[in-house]
């Protein structure tokens, strides 16, 4: 699979320990969930919010941060900066992607609703 996508010039890595697998699905997840939320306000692309709304994309970064390790047991909690996440996605990603994908906003109604319980 690696050399697969190295031929189309997306950039891999493969993961050796559970531990990495955890650290990029969250990371993922916080990507996702970040761009999304952060299109909703801003629209654009991925590359135009780190360019120009980079500390609003940052401080949604952090809050989605603390509403999922919040109800997380203290040995569990991955303690991941927003800062990493964000420059190894943007990176690594297309950056013309648009911000709000087609579930943007079920995602925010849903991630409010679990704010709010």
């Amino acid at each position: 699979m690696a050399t697969a996508l190295a031929t189309l010039d997306i950039p891999t890595r493969i993961l050796t320990e559970p531990d990495e697998l955890l650290f990029e699905l969250v990371a993922e997840n916080l990507y996702i969930l970040a761009v999304n939320i952060a299109g909703l306000r801003v629209g654009g692309n991925v590359s135009e919010l780190w360019a120009h709304h980079r500390d609003f994309a940052r401080r949604i970064g952090n809050d989605v941060i603390s509403l999922q390790e919040g109800p997380l047991p203290d040995d569990t909690s991955i303690g991941m900066p927003c800062s990493l996440c964000w420059s190894r996605r943007s990176r690594a990603t297309d950056p013309s992607h648009r911000c709000v994908g087609r579930s943007a906003s079920a995602r925010f109604a849903r991630a409010l609703a679990e704010g709010e319980r």
